[in-house]
């Protein structure tokens, strides 16, 4: 039988990963705050607790002992579109095309 830990442990992206010892009516953003805070990637809107009977909560559930603090990382990738950009480029293409046909529907 595996040996009791009353720790929570923070994964992810956090600045300190450190096991934490467990306290009572205590919410997630203590945890947080011993383990140094999130990393600068972390996507603390998308942060979840895996509790250890295997659930997994929401950020705003309470922590239970031996359980997991999970801060996923933001992806590099998820900008928001520059709309600006893709008319600009639309009309680009748009217009080349129209050139194109106008030039070779006389031939």
């Amino acid at each position: 039988m595996p040996h009791y830990q009353p720790v929570v442990r923070g994964e992810g992206a956090i600045n300190n990963r450190v096991a934490v010892a467990s306290a009572p009516r205590q919410g997630v953003g203590c945890y947080f705050d011993r383990a140094d805070g999130f990393a600068r990637q972390g996507d603390k809107n998308c942060a979840y607790i895996v509790q250890p009977n295997g659930a997994v909560d929401t950020y705003h559930h309470r922590v239970q002992p031996e359980a997991r603090v999970v801060v996923p990382t933001e992806l590099q990738g998820e900008e928001k579109t520059n709309w600006g950009q893709v008319l600009s480029n639309v009309a680009t293409i748009l217009t080349s095309a129209l050139t194109i046909l106008l030039i070779v529907q006389p031939l």
